[in-house]
């Protein structure tokens, strides 16, 4: 019936257009006469009295109603998107208030909230908009959906016009992608040639947050009664000043109705607003055929992507004293550990070794995949892996390759769940020696300066000294301490004078040393002094030459080649191990040398002569016992 009416309608008036764009028909109501039902929004869009969810970006749709029984909306949600929110907005003309209210979507009732008018446009016709959530029905699916609207009539009885608008459907959907959204809603009729309020709608601003770099934004539209060919502008607003579109709204979904969609809104780094405008141009062509455009703007929706925030992910290598796998009271962090931050396909992104508590920290990530991998410190193992039930305190390195399992970093994340337990194994004490020597350098305090130069083996037994445990020369040659030859276990050495015990730690080499059972060794003994001159009173009051003895303690490091270095970069300048800084050497250093001289035969007497650093020349080589050497062990 409806077609046959609107049929008869075009034929008496002769005309070829329907709906707000027939102005010959147009009459501006007079102010006496006009008035508006107080919703949503009437002459302005509004914030929709519902709330709206918040999602990655719209889908949407529409169809024009004029003159139809029946439409069908085609809609496109993303496949795999979460549909978070289904809204339906329609709106016409009638010749008496209110509108339509109620239309059927496949055959089921809907309800629409008043959201606009009834706003007394031109002669008898009086527009209204509304508004229906749908969610609830659930009839949204991902992919192409199509929906048949029927029952949608607004009244023209008494009038020469068919008012019916269309129909548009929005879907707020989630696909994974940060963005913020919001939405507006009403109606704001315009025509330029009428009076105000009437003549122009009612610019609308959406606020976002600010971002450093430009970004696009995305609105759709849903606009009724613009006809076929009527001249109208959209026009944008930001800091970088106007961008006007021209004639995009023209019964794009059927007549007077156009659901419109704009991805290519240009919003300039900094920016926290966008205004919107639609427009009823002013047209200087023919003032019947180029008039502007008739226009319901019933409600727009704007999104903008989001920076993700950035994500972090550590936490904790610590000493396993247990060898459980599980962090425990008394327990304490490894310093100097190195950890690789990965992708999940095992390409390194970033390294950072561990601080003095054990701990380390990648930040500024990008939401996303990641491992971490453990490098182990020789001499070390790792502790069984995924013990006990608390992820915060368990081992998450292979125990063969040290990788942690890949994680997903949220935006904005900080997972401090990824932790080493280490341990060095007990193992058969199998001895180790040291042969070497070299010439070094020591300041210290004010001005202060020893050189020296130091040479013999220790570990290893001596065919014309019945003592088993080496020898050891150190001879002073200038400085503040003047100049002697204090010597252990030599040939020329008088009876007593020994290397009394060796200590070997931190298992495992340096790549560039030689094989070696160990990276440290210490020894200590008694020795005694060959010569002296010029040495000061706190040693000399305290030394018969070729008489006194004297304990001593010696420590080196082998780590490789020695260099001239004052203190090489990132190297501790105490050493390492006994009487130095960190327990555990380091591989990036150069070998270290360090001897005390007390004042009597054993260490609790005062120190009156040390030196120590990392060697200028000469090399220490670290051996496993082998032949005789290991009998003296054994």
């Amino acid at each position: 019936m409806k077609s046959i009416r609107i049929l008869a309608v075009l034929l008496s008036i002769g005309l070829l257009a329907v709906g707000c764009s027939q102005e010959p028909e147009m009459t501006a109501p007079q102010t006496e006469t006009q008035y508006h039902y107080d919703k949503n929004g009437t002459e302005t869009l509004g914030t929709p009295t519902i709330d709206i969810a918040s999602g990655s970006c719209f889908a949407q749709g529409g169809v024009g109603m004029v003159g139809v029984d029946e439409g069908i909306i085609t809609i496109d949600v993303p496949m795999g998107a979460t549909i978070n929110q289904v809204l339906l907005y329609w709106a016409g003309g009638t010749t008496g208030a209110p509108g339509d209210d109620m239309i059927k979507i496949d055959g089921a009732d809907v309800t629409g909230e008043l959201i606009g008018g009834p706003t007394n446009f031109f002669s008898n016709y009086w527009f209204s908009a509304y508004r229906a959530d749908i969610t609830a029905m659930g009839i949204v699916a991902n992919g192409v959906n199509n929906f048949t609207i029927s029952e949608f009539d607004f009244d023209f009885t008494g009038g020469s016009l068919d008012e019916n608008n269309g129909i548009g459907m929005m879907v707020i959907y989630d696909d994974g992608l940060l963005a913020e959204i919001s939405v507006l809603d009403g109606l704001d009729m315009a025509y330029f040639d009428f009076e105000p309020t009437l003549d122009a709608t009612v610019p609308q601003t959406f606020t976002f947050g600010a971002e450093p770099v430009d970004r696009m934004g995305r609105m759709v539209i849903f606009a009724g009664s613009v006809g076929v060919g009527r001249p109208n502008a959209i026009k944008f607003t930001t800091s970088a000043g106007d961008d006007v579109r021209m004639d995009l709204l023209g019964s794009d979904d059927g007549l007077l109705w156009d659901t419109l969609c704009l991805t290519d809104i240009l919003i300039p780094a900094g920016d926290t607003s966008v205004t919107v405008e639609l427009i009823s141009t002013v047209t200087e062509l023919d003032p019947v055929e180029d008039r502007g455009a008739s226009m319901a703007w019933v409600g727009a929706g704007f999104s903008i992507p989001v920076t993700p925030p950035l994500a972090c992910l550590g936490d904790y290598v610590w000493h396993d004293l247990n060898e459980d796998g599980i962090q425990d009271d008394g327990e304490s962090g490894v310093e100097g550990v190195t950890v690789y931050l990965e992708d999940c396909q095992g390409n390194e992104l970033d390294n950072t070794t561990t601080d003095a508590d054990g701990l380390y920290l990648f930040c500024d990530l990008e939401p996303g995949d990641y491992n971490v991998r453990f490098m182990l410190p020789a001499g070390y193992v790792f502790s069984p892996q995924n013990q006990g039930g608390d992820d915060a305190k368990d081992s998450d390195a292979d125990v063969d390759t040290g990788i942690a399992a890949c994680t997903t970093l949220d935006p904005g994340e900080t997972d401090l769940t990824w932790d080493a337990g280490i341990f060095m194994p007990v193992v058969e004490e199998e001895g180790c020696r040291m042969t070497g020597g070299g010439n070094d350098e020591f300041f210290y305090g004010e001005g202060g300066y020893n050189e020296y130069t130091f040479g013999g083996q220790a570990g290893a037994p001596l065919a014309s000294q019945p003592q088993p445990w080496g020898n050891w020369t150190h001879r002073q040659k200038k400085g503040d301490a003047g100049s002697f030859t204090f010597h252990a276990g030599t040939p020329s050495a008088p009876e007593g004078t020994e290397i009394d015990w060796i200590e070997c730690s931190d298992p495992g080499w340096c790549v560039q040393a030689r094989p070696a059972p160990t990276k440290q060794l210490d020894f200590a003994g008694v020795g005694t002094f060959k010569n002296m001159k010029g040495v000061p009173a706190e040693i000399a009051d305290h030394v018969t030459v070729r008489e006194s003895l004297h304990w001593f303690e010696v420590n080196i490091d082998d780590l490789g080649e020695p260099g001239s270095h004052a203190e090489p970069e990132g190297c501790d300048p105490l050493g390492f191990g006994r009487n130095g800084g960190p327990e555990l050497a380091d591989c990036n250093c150069p070998d270290f040398y360090r001897i005390r001289i007390y004042e009597g035969m054993d260490d609790s007497s005062n120190i009156m002569y040390e030196v120590y650093g990392y060697i200028d020349g000469g090399n220490f080589q670290l051996h496993p016992p082998t032949g005789r050497d290991r009998k003296v062990w054994e």
